[in-house]
């Protein structure tokens, strides 16, 4: 990205330079709006503010950016970008609009500011190159498309990624200090310091624009998305952009939750608490010689899970601490009181191309147990098909009378059977880029890696 060169003016010229500058940004804002409609609103959010205007809300350094709120600049690098490529101001406005849209500023101070900024920078930049926009075309967009042709090589999902994904694309790989400068140099528009910045002090302005910002651009970003679902056959590169939009607000279902979505109306020995009345209780132990005028309901109806299966993916592309890690937060949420009763019929299957290992527990004791002694069995490639053909055996041997369903972790690259069969079935995807591969008559979630590292810490 090119740098505006150093120059002193005077307050008259000064004045000059940031009224062309603002021209220069207005057409670019134009000209997105005439070409891309569906960014009206969000272009109407973010308001371009001279970062010498700022009041101290951008540093003295900064040279193109957003906080959420404002698109904050330096006159002089907008005119110099202007006078080295006219194409290249409206590319770095967008740029910064889809940081926002993808809320790409939120939630990212505990991570590698390093790594998150690239991913970020090349997220969005695969998403301005899928839509193809002549009138936003930079030189430096070849560079761009042989970066990541060779990265495809790697992986090809990279050219389809969002930030998310790449950040773990780079935090599983060692990057080198060469292989960085090269990528930023080739990615970056814009400057990401105001994503990092923590609020003042009490009492003092702050320019973080927190929580009611990022709901904003949420909700903006909803919009997109639906307006794009029913545009996209008109607009080419729209259905990566929806897809992109859908990851981010895919829905974060509570695990405990989505387990007992397994689970069946069952009588259970407890007080009820929602039909019993206290108060009358207590009024005959006080009144009547300790008689109670009503003794307490001794059940109450909850979902609980009895037979179900539990595989676990240990192909090589999962890996031990990510599954160790996954069944110590399953653990966790069965040894809870109502969860589970307290004679159950788990099945806990290991396979990788086919069923390694298969365990029958019938309490939550046997499960701690096995967890504490697991041997990982397999590493070799992944066919989920083999699992539902052992369950079809167990079931025509009695095993399972009362089967409720299948629990199936894995990172989700492998080959599902074609057929639904008669249980409910779920996958647990370690890698939410696989998500589109899982058919449509399972249930869905995704628990990323990074989210199982935080076990127990």
């Amino acid at each position: 990205m090119s740098k505006k060169p150093k120059a002193v003016l005077t307050p008259e010229a000064a004045a000059a330079v940031d009224g062309l500058a603002a021209e220069v940004l207005q057409d670019a804002r134009t000209t997105l709006t005439v070409h891309l409609r569906f960014l009206d609103r969000a272009l109407g959010q973010m308001g371009p503010v001279a970062s010498r205007q700022s009041g101290g809300a951008a540093p003295e350094d900064f040279r193109f950016g957003t906080d959420g709120r404002h698109l904050y600049y330096d006159a002089f690098q907008v005119l110099w970008d202007y006078k080295e490529q006219p194409t290249l101001v409206a590319h770095k406005y967008l740029h910064s609009l889809l940081h926002n849209l993808f809320c790409h500023r939120y939630g990212c101070q505990d991570l590698d500011h390093k790594l998150w900024n690239l991913s970020c920078d090349m997220a969005v930049e695969l998403q301005i190159l899928n839509l193809d926009l002549p009138f936003a075309e930079v030189p430096v967009q070849e560079r761009q498309r042989h970066e990541l042709f060779l990265l495809e090589r790697e992986d090809s999902r990279f050219g389809h990624m969002t930030a998310d994904q790449i950040y773990r694309f780079w935090k599983d790989r060692e990057l080198t200090d060469a292989q960085y400068a090269l990528l930023k140099e080739v990615f970056a528009m814009d400057d990401h310091q105001l994503w990092y910045q923590r609020p003042a002090s009490e009492g003092a302005q702050t320019n973080d624009p927190g929580e009611e910002m990022e709901k904003v651009w949420r909700e903006l970003s909803r919009r997109l998305q639906s307006e794009l679902e029913l545009m996209q056959k008109d607009r080419k590169g729209a259905g990566d952009l929806v897809q992109s939009l859908k990851e981010l607000h895919r829905r974060q279902v509570d695990y405990q939750k989505f387990l007992k979505r397994f689970g069946q109306m069952a009588e259970t020995m407890k007080v009820s608490e929602e039909e019993f009345d206290y108060p009358y209780y207590l009024y005959g132990l006080e009144h009547y010689g300790n008689m109670p005028l009503v003794e307490p309901l001794e059940y109450s109806e909850q979902k609980m899970l009895r037979d179900f299966v539990i595989a676990v993916d240990t192909s090589g592309s999962v890996g031990g601490p990510v599954l160790q890690s996954f069944l110590q937060l399953t653990f966790d949420l069965l040894n809870q009181d109502d969860t589970f009763f307290s004679r159950m019929n788990l099945f806990l299957i290991q396979c990788d191309d086919r069923v390694r290992d298969a365990v029958r527990i019938s309490s939550v004791r046997d499960f701690e147990a096995y967890t504490d002694r697991l041997v990982i069995e397999g590493l070799g490639g992944t066919d989920f098909r083999p699992v539902f053909q052992y369950i079809a055996e167990q079931q025509k041997k009695g095993a399972m009378p009362q089967l409720q369903g299948l629990l199936y972790f894995t990172d989700g690259n492998g080959d599902y059977p074609q057929k639904r069969p008669p249980y409910p079935t779920a996958f647990v995807l370690s890698d939410p880029a696989f998500l589109k591969d899982v058919p449509p008559w399972a249930m869905r979630l995704t628990k990323t890696k990074e989210e199982l590292e935080d076990v127990g810490t």
